[in-house]
């Protein structure tokens, strides 16, 4: 009796181990990368999309091809760059160039570094890092300043969602050992925290990580996990499951030295995704693949969720920026010369080398 007890107890503990790996497994659907049709042409992931492409007049300012972030918010692009001239740019929705958000500084209106931003209604919200301390500078759209608070979190990134609410991310990248996400109210009382980890954990999340924000809800990625995520009606939802091949298996990594184990990523072919936006029907990737100097890559993904299939174009790096969705268009940011191989009969101006591609979806 005591041998089928113990025999019982320990199919139970199989039973039961292998359903939580089942579970953790398989959390949302799958998208296979490999499996993707592969095009040559940026109007060929959509069918019977209408293309409007705009020119952003930068004036004397230089606003260099790497490290920006942008929205379309009302009948306004804003745009940061948080790598040279640290500055949030306004732009009308013709693409002419208003005036900047604020400006980089010491001065109590100022901020050291632009960490991320985010809009709410009309409210402009930057977050600093830099000596000013952990903080949010709030300006209105016309460029005023509005309020400085100071965040509970050091903030990796963050969006604010149609309440005002403050979704941070406040961690997990090569200085921090915890990694979270948090949910906070505008005046900052907690709602909800998710994936409070440690490196002791099998699925630590990400090296650095960026909120998309749009109509549809907030969208974020776990990448050792190549787990998508949205918060939707205030929700945390698991979407779907991203693979790239059967070779990229994250899931045994421990991290030890971190920045180690994600060098040894690199070198096996590691696939950065760096923006994500979902509705009802299509799923937006972008994502850079890192296999060696040689074979670096940008793909834009297009995944249609209602036929279960999905076409990618492959570009040369910081060729494209992934926007925003609103009012049922995909809001994507390009370099003069992807406009330029991807639209040879575009009109083009001199006078700038970035252009907005609004795609009526």
């Amino acid at each position: 009796g005591e041998y089928m007890k113990n025999i019982f107890l320990f199919s139970l503990l199989v039973f039961c181990l292998s359903a939580c790996t089942a579970t953790r497994n398989n959390d949302g659907k799958s998208i296979f990368y490999e499996e993707m049709r592969k095009c040559s042409h940026l109007v060929d992931l959509f069918e019977k999309a209408d293309y409007k492409i705009i020119p952003l007049g930068i004036d004397s300012l230089a606003i260099p091809a790497v490290g920006m972030k942008f929205l379309a918010h009302q009948n306004y692009f804003l745009v940061s760059d948080d790598q040279y001239v640290h500055s949030l740019f306004l732009y009308n929705s013709q693409g002419k160039f208003l005036y900047t958000i604020g400006s980089k500084g010491q001065g109590p209106h100022e901020y050291s570094a632009i960490v991320d931003f985010s809009v709410y209604h009309d409210t402009v919200t930057i977050a600093d890092i830099g000596t000013s301390g952990n903080c949010f500078l709030h300006y209105g759209l016309d460029g005023n300043f509005i309020g400085k608070v100071e965040s509970p979190d050091r903030v990796i990134s963050f969006a604010r969602n149609s309440k005002g609410e403050y979704i941070i991310n406040s961690g997990r990248n090569a200085y921090q050992a915890n990694w979270q996400i948090t949910r906070y109210t505008n005046d900052f009382k907690v709602i909800e925290r998710h994936w409070e980890l440690d490196e002791k954990e099998n699925n630590i999340p990400v090296f650095e990580h960026n909120f998309s924000n749009s109509d549809n809800g907030i969208f974020f990625h776990e990448a050792f996990n190549n787990q998508l995520f949205k918060l939707v009606d205030n929700q945390f939802e698991a979407s779907y499951q991203l693979f790239f091949d059967d070779k990229n298996d994250f899931s045994r990594i421990r991290t030890g030295n971190f920045m180690a184990e994600m060098d040894k990523l690199y070198q096996k072919g590691f696939y950065l995704l760096n923006g994500y936006l979902e509705n009802e029907s299509y799923i937006f990737l972008s994502f850079d693949c890192m296999k060696n100097s040689k074979t670096e890559k940008q793909v834009l993904g297009v995944y249609n969720k209602n036929l279960n299939k999905g076409n990618i174009l492959e570009i040369p790096l910081s060729s494209i920026f992934m926007g925003n969705l609103k009012d049922n268009a995909l809001y994507l940011m390009a370099s003069d010369d992807f406009i330029e191989t991807q639209f040879p009969d575009a009109k083009r101006t001199e006078s700038t080398d970035i252009y907005i591609l609004k795609i009526k979806l």
